[in-house]
């Protein structure tokens, strides 16, 4: 009853290594699925962690090129600035109009205008500051129109005086 009970024993450890040997074999087997798993997560956080390094590597060019333009249009708007500045210095050379009724002429004609402060007649308190001259533009279609209008647009009995009169092209 020996060799039974022996042989039976022996059998039992057969079957309970065999039922050990197929857990662990499926364990193995969920093992390796999940290493799988875990190297393809790996490798996807690799190509992600590349793609953002090559990201930030491209926002950095891109901000140091927006900073080197953004210095290059503070440079240009102080030039401007500066122009600006030196155009505001200078002595304005307006044109002003004096006729409003352009009529049938076709010429347009330039007439340079002075007032003497030392007129008898008061003048009024604009024409004060033309002793150098100021330029009107008047239509006429002759130089002796463009006298004539000049002279009545602005009377020598008012101390005006026209001290040129020229064609334009404007």
């Amino acid at each position: 009853m020996m060799p039974f009970l022996f042989t039976l024993a022996i059998v039992c450890l057969m079957l309970a290594a065999s039922a050990a040997f197929h857990r662990g074999e499926t364990r193995s087997a969920g093992l390796r699925t999940m290493l799988a798993s875990l190297e393809n997560e790996r490798a996807l956080v690799a190509r992600k962690a590349d793609e953002l390094g090559t990201g930030v590597a491209a926002q950095q060019a891109t901000a140091l090129r927006l900073d080197e333009e953004a210095g290059r249009l503070r440079l240009e708007a102080d030039e401007l600035d500066a122009a600006l500045q030196r155009l505001v210095a200078q002595p304005r050379d307006r044109i002003f109009l004096a006729d409003r009724t352009p009529g049938r002429a076709r010429r347009l004609w330039e007439a340079v205008v002075m007032h003497d402060a030392n007129a008898r007649s008061p003048a009024p308190g604009f024409a004060r500051s033309w002793s150098a001259g100021r330029r009107y533009l008047l239509t006429a279609n002759n130089e002796k129109d463009a006298r004539t209008r000049a002279d009545i647009r602005f009377p020598a009995t008012g101390g005006f005086r026209v001290i040129g009169l020229k064609p334009t092209t404007l």
